[in-house]
Parts: structure tokens; sequence; C-alpha cells
């Protein structure tokens, strides 16, 4: 659901609402909204009590936070875990992407206080492995594709999640020389959407062969590498279409196309409309 109307929040942003059953409320961890936001500085959000967690990862710029008597502020790279039934504030002073997930569920309360004891949210020095933005994206992705989420797999990738976030996990002292082969060849997706990349290439940054590559890369994201380079891509031309003044032929070579066709074809096929009438699609 493309984002409208919330201040701050720039178009090209999306959310979804979860419809919870009464099982997942009773023996899962769950998600209730989640959402992939660009915002600039008139982005606030002040709550005295939202009834759930909010899970957040910071892709580009910072987020400012006010929570339990701290100041804090989550730069690109880290997470954010707030128990947003306590009164919370957090802000952006200047542009900020980010992926956010309302979560809760079956002892969760437990869990998060154990994760953020001693510093009220998981931030200063608090540097994540790149597999927890792919998860975050890989679960966003699923709901903005229209895809199947069954409850059970929302609640294994939460708790995925929160366990990396655990201090013994070893994920905070790792360079991104030494993160995981699917985490550094996501890395390098992210910032080389417009070269060819091709499956060698890939294997290649993960430094496997390109079988085990690809077996790796499709268990750990549900996504061959293909089908992942061509979300990566198309969402990253979503967003340049509402959020620039490139015209679809430059969209479609600074995503990777190498003609303006083929970029018009993948994108109609997988979004639905064109990229002339998503880019004209009003947000009102």
């Amino acid at each position: 659901m493309l984002c409208h109307n919330e201040p701050g929040v720039l178009s090209g942003s999306d959310y979804y609402l979860i419809t919870v059953s009464d099982t997942a409320r009773q023996l899962y961890y769950y998600l209730t909204m989640c959402g992939h936001y660009h915002c600039d500085c008139g982005y606030s959000i002040r709550r005295e009590n939202a009834q759930t967690f909010l899970l957040i990862y910071i892709k580009q710029g910072a987020l400012q936070i006010d929570y339990g008597g701290m100041k804090e502020t989550a730069r690109a790279g880290q997470v954010v875990l707030l128990d947003c039934y306590e009164p919370h504030h957090y802000y952006a002073d200047a542009y900020l992407e980010f992926y956010w997930m309302h979560i809760d569920g079956v002892n969760l309360p437990a869990l998060c206080d154990f994760l953020t004891q001693g510093t009220g949210c998981l931030v200063a020095d608090r540097r994540t492995n790149p597999e927890i933005e792919a998860q975050m994206y890989q679960l966003i992705s699923r709901f903005r594709n229209q895809q199947n989420v069954s409850e059970p797999h929302c609640a294994r990738a939460i708790y995925s999640i929160l366990c990396s976030l655990m201090p013994d996990s070893g994920l905070f002292t790792l360079s991104e020389e030494q993160s995981t082969p699917v985490g550094r060849t996501i890395a390098y997706i992210h910032t080389h959407l417009s070269d060819p990349l091709t499956l060698n290439e890939l294997a290649a940054q993960a430094q496997l062969s390109v079988y085990y590559f690809t077996r790796v890369f499709k268990k750990s994201t549900g996504y061959s590498p293909y089908e992942y380079i061509i979300t990566a891509r198309l969402n990253h031309a979503k967003y340049l279409l509402k959020n620039s003044v490139f015209s679809i032929k430059e969209i479609s070579s600074i995503v990777g196309y190498s003609s303006e066709i083929s970029f018009i074809n993948a994108f109609t096929q997988k979004v639905g409309i064109s990229p002339g009438k998503f880019r004209k699609f009003p947000l009102g």
C-alpha cells in the first residue's frame, strides 16, 4: 500500500496492515504493521503507548530517538528495538530511509527486555549483519508483491532477527569483510544495481562455487539470486519514478536494464502497470 498524507513521509514509501489470528496472538510472534519509508525532516512520531514493539533497520540517514529518558541516534546499518508500550518519540532531521515492523507475541516483552537492558534501545555500538536487512526486506517485499505470507513464516522471521541481536551472537563485532557470504552479496547487489550482475560475479563475491552459492542464497533469502536482483531493481525504480525527474529511459539504465523496452516489460509484468502509469498514479 503506497503511503500518503503522513507528514514527512515521501512518496514512494509503502506500508502494510496485517490482520492477526487468535492462534497467532496465543502462540506466535506476529506482525501487525510493516513498511519501507523514505522521509525528510518533517517526519516525527510521538506516542504515549502503541501496544506493540517496534523493530527498525536504518538504510540511509539517521533516526533521532527520545526514549526512557535517553536520547539516541541510530545510523545506517543499525537496528532499533523500542518497547512502544512506553512513551517514545522518534524523528528525522534530514533524509532518512528505513524498514520498520510493529511486532508482538508470546514472551516478546521478556526477550525485548533482555535485548535492551542497560541501553533503552539497540542503537549505540550495535552494528548488525546485512542478513537482518535482507530478512526484513524479504518479508516486506512479500507483502508488497501480494505473496502469501503465513503466520508461522512471520514468526520464524521475527524470531531469527531478534536472535541475531543477542549480545553473544557475534554479529556486532563482524566487519563488512567478515560478514556472511549472503550478506556480502546482498550489500554488493544494492550498490551495483546498474551493473549486469552475473551469477558468476555474485558467487565470486560470496567466495563460493556457483552451485553452492545459489543454494545458500535461496535458503537464506527465499529468492533465487536472479529473483532478488529483479525485485531490488524494480523497487529502486519505483522510488525513482516517484521521487526524481529522471526519464523512464534514464531510470531503466540506473537500475540495470539494457534497454528501455526491456525495463518497461519487466516492470509491467511484475507491478501490473507500466512505469509511466505508476509515475502518474495518484497518491491521494
